[in-house]
């Protein structure tokens, strides 16, 4: 399994992604415009980082981020 996983995309030159760390579960947002971008830890509505519980289905992880609960 990759340390890194994509858990969702917007756009394709004005770039907004979240990432997930599957070793520590701490989310990441990522910004791209052109050739510049920035990634920093995603907070949540407290102003905390944003972490994932450790589980062993990331898809699930996934569809929670992208709002779609419904199974692949």
């Amino acid at each position: 399994m990759k340390r890194f996983q994509k858990l969702y995309s917007q756009g394709t030159l004005d770039v907004l992604e979240i990432w997930l760390d599957t070793e520590t579960g701490v989310q990441y947002l990522f910004r791209g415009c052109g050739n510049a971008g920035g990634l920093t830890p995603l907070l949540d509505h407290t102003g905390r980082q944003a972490v994932t519980a450790a589980s062993p289905d990331w898809s699930a992880a996934q569809r929670a981020a992208s709002g779609n609960q419904s199974k692949e």
